[in-house]
């Protein structure tokens, strides 16, 4: 099943318990929650995420319908200043406990800039200021593998990881099965690069493709795990399994055997966990999430584009606009 989601902070600027009823009656099921943009009114210091408000949250989406996709937090991890540094990363470890208390797999984020501002400038595009980004996230990634969530980034242009060749070097520094990419193509473009912008996006898949975040997205899976596949469904394809072993001549007495094992084939296809890893096809997402003392309660899949109209834009102008803001 498709599921829709959007980034809660783009929602009318209403208290939650208002907005989320409003977004679900569009249609929406999953949302992107920056704690920064969507609750300004509620602190989000690593002492206010505690629990009892990690609970209250989880209570009040599932009231909604709504999952939590992604938990949003894009602080500076390139500051200049140790003292404020220090304090950005203990946000970044707060906010990936506090996922895992929503039962959010995944925390969003971006690479920031060598400045207090985080404002672009030339050193963005500088080796220093990729490897201060890169040394400085290394304690993040490590709290992230500690509580089983995975935190992905996003390439933007304007920032010190501004190309998938610069997200690409990131992941293979790293080298943490709980770092992921984020991938907004869009954000990769400018003034510069739009008329390439075909190439620019090919590049970012060809190089980044097995890391952009979300198992979900390439294999596509119907449900979580086979408990979630309903008896109907098995029931037909044990059938059209067991035609297809007839058609082929086999006996009757080994056809049994034969379409059980297409079942478990068939469970690899469609169920989650059972699912190759696609960072490492020896390990099965079960044995993943095991290994990582982990579970998923619930995934949402997003299709850009499938079921809108298509709108015809002038991409040069877009970019343009989002480079004036």
């Amino acid at each position: 099943m498709i599921q829709f989601g959007l980034r809660l902070h783009d929602a009318e600027k209403l208290p939650l318990e208002q907005v989320l009823p409003l977004v679900r009656q569009r249609g929406f099921t999953c949302a992107h929650l920056a704690l920064s943009k969507s609750l300004k009114e509620v602190p989000n210091t690593p002492s206010a995420l505690t629990p009892g408000y990690a609970a209250y949250l989880r209570r009040l989406f599932a009231q909604n319908g709504i999952d939590i996709a992604v938990l949003g937090n894009y602080l500076n991890l390139a500051h200049p200043d140790e003292d404020a540094l220090h304090a950005i990363q203990e946000k970044y470890y707060a906010h990936i406990r506090f996922a895992s208390l929503l039962g959010c797999g995944m925390v969003g984020t971006e690479t920031g800039a060598p400045n207090a501002e985080y404002k672009f400038c030339p050193e963005c595009r500088s080796d220093a200021a990729l490897a201060t980004f890169i040394r400085n996230f290394k304690p993040v990634v490590r709290c992230a593998e500690q509580y089983g969530v995975t935190i992905a980034i996003e390439p933007v242009v304007k920032h010190i990881v501004y190309d998938a060749k610069r997200a690409r070097t990131v992941l293979d520094e790293i080298g943490s099965p709980n770092l992921q990419i984020l991938l907004d193509p869009v954000n990769l473009l400018n003034m510069e690069n739009v008329d390439a912008r075909e190439d620019v996006f090919a590049e970012a898949i060809e190089l980044l493709g097995k890391d952009i975040a979300m198992q979900v997205a390439a294999p596509n899976p119907s449900y979580l795990d086979r408990s979630e596949v309903p008896q109907a469904e098995i029931e037909h394809e044990k059938e059209v399994l067991a035609v297809e072993a007839r058609n082929e001549g086999k006996p009757e007495k080994i056809i049994e055997k034969m379409v059980l094992g297409r079942i478990n084939k068939y469970y690899k296809e469609v169920c989650l966990v059972d699912q190759e890893f696609i960072k490492d096809g020896d390990l099965t997402i079960a044995k993943l999430l095991k290994s990582k003392n982990a579970e998923v309660l619930r995934f949402a899949r997003y299709q850009l584009g499938e079921g809108i109209e298509k709108k015809q834009d002038d991409l040069a102008a877009e970019v343009a606009k989002q480079l004036n803001q």
